[in-house]
């Protein structure tokens, strides 16, 4: 029968070294590991720091890679089995702890700093651009209306908007037709329409301010130059100017009967370095727009978009 006592000395003496070698080739095999890793730790973040220097994302990025790396490969260190470093290598961690704290701590403070004052220009207020001055050309005018005409219009529209960019101030500009012109000359003759078009040129020039022109373009054509504007405050006055010829009553002659007389309207907002061209195409586009909408519409540019104002 087979028993514990069958073994001898040197039978369990090989047993033992065989179990020793075995345990040692383990612990060989974890220490060449985890320097292994180390190594290749060590090139691959070479490596992506020589790439990474290129953009301050990727940079940004790598460094917390590598914080957080470095965070897991001390845990390992630390937890190694019966770990016992000389007091050099402990110096040296010391050492290196040291500098990465300071850099970190540098760092870190610069960019608070650069946040702070970045918060603190921030919240100051722009000083606020001066109100331009302008003496307007009234050189041509319409004989009908006693508006600036069309010659009149270009010169002043060009001088508005150069003053506006060298001032670094907005303006605007406010196109105004008279709906359906063919019928109320069908209706009530040349003799009438022209009535109803010097007493819209009236209720135009009354609803605007003192700083603002307007302009007789064409048989049917308006438009009024707006300084000293922004968006939100050019669309408020042609909201005003619409109102105005929304409630006035228009008449062939005094005493005579009411008769419907509506206008579309059109705004773009005139911001620094615009062009005559450019303003026109957009105040003409919302024009258009309004025409087709129907009676006494307003449609204003709103950045690269047409929005809809007012209607009726």
């Amino acid at each position: 029968m087979f028993s514990i006592l069958d073994f001898d000395l040197p039978t369990r003496v090989s047993s033992a070294l065989f179990w020793a070698w075995i345990i040692a080739s383990v612990m060989l095999a974890l220490g060449l590991g985890f320097l292994a890793g180390v190594a290749y730790a060590n090139r691959a973040t070479d490596r992506g720091i020589r790439k990474a220097s290129k953009t301050l994302t990727s940079l940004y990025a790598l460094v917390l890679d590598s914080l957080e790396n470095s965070r897991r490969i001390v845990a390992l260190l630390e937890n190694f089995p019966k770990v016992a470093l000389t007091k050099e290598q402990v110096d040296q961690l010391d050492t290196k702890r040291g500098f990465l704290t300071d850099m970190m701590g540098r760092l870190i403070g610069t960019q608070r700093d650069a946040l702070a004052k970045q918060v603190e220009t921030q919240a100051k207020p722009k000083p606020k651009s001066k109100p331009i001055k302008l003496t307007w050309q009234r050189g041509t005018f319409d004989a009908h209306t006693n508006l600036p005409d069309r010659t009149a219009f270009d010169v002043n529209l060009a001088q508005m908007l150069d003053a506006g960019s060298r001032a670094e101030v907005p303006g605007g500009l406010l196109q105004i037709r008279i709906d359906r012109i063919d019928q109320l000359k069908s209706r009530f003759g040349i003799a009438g329409s022209d009535a109803f078009v010097k007493d819209l040129a009236a209720v135009i020039s009354q609803s605007v301010r003192e700083q603002d022109l307007a302009c007789r373009l064409a048989p049917d054509l308006f438009a009024i130059l707006l300084p000293n504007v922004d968006a939100e405050s050019g669309r408020k006055l042609s909201q005003a100017v619409r109102n105005a010829v929304r409630v006035h009553n228009f008449r062939t002659h005094d005493g005579g009967p009411e008769v419907l007389v509506t206008a579309s309207f059109g705004f773009t907002p005139c911001p620094p370095h615009d062009s005559p061209e450019a303003a026109l195409t957009r105040s003409g586009d919302a024009l258009a727009q309004s025409a087709r909408k129907g009676r006494n519409q307003l449609h204003a540019y709103e950045g690269e978009a047409v929005v809809h104002c007012a209607a009726g």
